[in-house]
């Protein structure tokens, strides 16, 4: 599951400050962004 492999609970939490204050959809494109950076390159 992409949440435990890439730590996206703990992103979460490290970054609530700031994310609790934008969008869902904004919240959503940023986990994607996060998840992607971490993805191992083909």
């Amino acid at each position: 599951m992409p949440f435990n492999k890439y730590e996206i609970l703990e992103y979460l939490r490290k970054f609530y400050g700031a994310l609790h204050t934008t969008s869902p959809d904004y919240i959503v494109g940023d986990i994607n962004s996060y998840i992607a950076a971490r993805e191992p390159a083909e």
